[in-house]
């Protein structure tokens, strides 16, 4: 059970315990996606449609028209998934900051994780919660996760966006065991030291955590029935608790 990291590298991803706080990037999940699965064509051919529904289309409830919409959303979110990774991902973080603006970014990937509601047809007072499509979740948390590798001034900016992490916490207890070992590599990401500089700010971030309900989440998954998830969980809440006890 292994992943490649951002050089290339065979990296073992059942027992991460190892050297957990040894400032080795190995430990940090930051893989790419094959490049085959990131074309937006395949689902949208009109180009106009496409820039329409990247990062802030509302996902039209019809059949067709929703499939045809999640589709595009995630392959986006994927090709922004792909340009942050490998050795230049802080690099490419700062150019997307720049040309796109933290702010749009971090706010659709949070659109993307908010609770939603809808009238129910011919009952009045009823609303209905309508779930995130699994894809979307998958590959929006993939990209905090990438967002959460970085340079630690970067991962100062996603703990202090005001919605993202907030919405992120409802998702440990999804019932796609990829979502949930998503949510746990954020809180791996965002709490692991690069080296002693990186201490303070990394207990800072651990201190956010906790009081968005992160670590109660994350002592509720360590009889996780996934093996992954219990095992990543394992690790982060090693991580948390040696930055929350000092």
């Amino acid at each position: 059970m292994g992943t490649s990291n951002s050089a290339g590298e065979q990296v073992d991803l059942l027992n991460p315990m190892e050297d957990v706080r040894g400032g080795d990037e190995d430990q940090k999940m930051t893989d790419a996606i094959p490049q085959q699965r990131v074309s937006l064509e395949m689902f949208i051919p009109d180009p106009a449609r496409r820039r329409k529904l990247a990062l802030s289309g509302d996902l039209d409830q019809t059949a067709q028209a929703r499939q045809d919409d999640v589709g595009v959303q995630e392959q986006t979110f994927d090709l922004l998934r792909n340009v942050i990774c490998g050795p230049g991902a802080p690099e490419m973080i700062d150019y997307l900051f720049k040309e796109i603006g933290q702010n749009d970014i971090f706010d659709a990937m949070a659109d993307k994780l908010r609770p939603r509601t809808i009238q129910v047809p011919g009952r009045r007072d009823s609303n209905r919660t309508v779930p995130v499509p699994v894809e979307i979740v998958i590959s929006v948390t993939y990209l905090v996760i990438h967002f959460a590798a970085g340079l630690s001034r970067h991962r100062q900016l996603l703990v202090q966006h005001r919605y993202l992490l907030k919405y992120l916490v409802d998702f440990f207890k999804h019932p796609n065991s990829k979502v949930r070992v998503n949510c746990v590599w954020v809180v791996i990401n965002l709490t692991f030291e690069d080296d002693q500089s990186d201490r303070q700010a990394c207990r800072e971030r651990a201190m956010k955590l906790k009081s968005l309900g992160f670590l109660d989440q994350l002592q509720s998954l360590q009889d996780d029935p996934d093996l992954d998830v219990r095992e990543r969980t394992r690790t982060a809440l090693h991580l948390m608790n040696s930055l929350l006890a000092v």
